[in-house]
């Protein structure tokens, strides 16, 4: 939000009750299938622990596009 409307965009979205992107963290990332696409493209199956603030969580699952970079793994756009 900061990006696309400041700070004034970012109290629009907190008025709003919206959480701050901040207080939002991914936990217990589990792979479940990985299978190798293209070149050094993988494409796994996770399961991981979505948490925002001190007690939402939610579980999901979603398949992903990765390769590997000089820092770490990298997320590649559908």
């Amino acid at each position: 939000m900061r990006s696309l409307g400041r700070e004034s965009g970012v109290e629009f979205m907190r008025a709003k009750g919206v959480l701050d992107p901040a207080r939002i963290r991914v936990e217990n990332v589990e792979i479940l299938v990985s299978g190798q696409l293209r070149h050094d493209h993988y494409e796994p199956r996770l399961r991981s622990e979505i948490v925002a603030g001190d007690e939402q969580r939610k579980i999901e699952t979603a398949t992903v596009c990765v390769n590997e970079a000089a820092n770490g793994w990298q997320l590649l756009p559908d």
